[in-house]
């Protein structure tokens, strides 16, 4: 079963079953208060782990708006700290392990430490797209998949909040999850976003619409997605509450006429 969110052209979700508990030995520290939201908190103040295998599988799909998988789409893993080029591979019908159509499936090299990440994709057609897993990547199972975006769509997005489109700026995608893994990661209703200034946030409502009226998240499919416009290009910080939680620090790199997706956890 795919757990995604599908609002006009946008989505974001794991791939089930690809996900294994990262956390397993990582010791549970208590977690703060978070009475105002439901959740799995114990992660909150834990350091990630910082081992992986290697080689280390790095794998996922990418989806058109008609929900079709896109075969064909380039795909580059990049190391976040000095942008080195650790793979590249283009998306496929066919992979082991895997059906369906736009998926695909790289290893990289780690020499047994667990590499901060993002992956380029560049579908013809569409806009470009980076994403951010929401730590390092110390699992070779962890996977997800994207709708992406064309012009027009972002365009879209634009107008429901009387922005004039910007091709010198970026948009953010964000999900905003629990610690839970897998089966146990829980998208976290009630978080809210500090949007920078000049930017603009919309959260996404049950009905999986990008609805402007709503001041924090909500549940779709499983996750609490919400939609960060008109962002600078540069490194971005993106400030997450979720009731006395506040989720650590995760820069990612906004750039210009293009989709940045940040998955984020505790």
């Amino acid at each position: 079963m795919l757990r995604g969110i599908w609002l006009l052209a946008l989505a974001s979700f794991a791939l089930s079953g690809c996900e294994q508990n990262l956390l397993a030995h990582v010791p549970d520290a208590p977690g703060p208060d978070a009475r105002h939201v439901d959740g799995d908190f114990t992660c909150v103040d834990t350091p990630w782990p910082t081992t992986a295998p290697d080689p280390l599988t790095v794998a996922g799909q990418l989806i058109a708006p008609t929900g079709a998988g896109i075969n064909g789409v380039s795909v580059e893993v990049h190391a976040v700290a000095g942008d080195a080029l650790l793979a590249q591979t283009t998306t496929q019908g066919s992979i082991p392990s895997a059906g369906g159509t736009g998926r695909y499936s790289v290893g990289i090299a780690t020499g047994g430490t667990a590499p901060t990440i993002y992956r380029k994709y560049t579908p013809s057609g569409y806009l470009t797209h980076y994403e951010y897993d929401p730590m390092p990547a110390f699992d070779s199972n962890a996977s997800y998949g994207n709708i992406v975006q064309s012009q027009s769509g972002t365009e879209q997005y634009d107008s429901l909040v009387d922005l004039p489109p910007d091709p010198a700026k970026g948009n953010l995608i964000v999900t905003i999850s629990d610690c839970g893994l897998e089966a146990n990661e829980r998208g976290v209703a009630g978080a809210t976003i500090d949007a920078p200034p000049g930017a603009r946030v919309i959260y996404v409502n049950t009905m999986r619409q990008p609805d402007p009226s709503l001041t924090e998240t909500a549940i779709v499919d499983g996750v609490a997605p919400a939609v960060v416009l008109n962002l600078p290009p540069g490194p971005a910080d993106i400030t997450i509450h979720a009731g006395d939680v506040t989720y650590r620090s995760w820069r990612v790199q906004i750039h210009a006429n293009a989709w940045t997706i940040s998955h984020r956890k505790p």
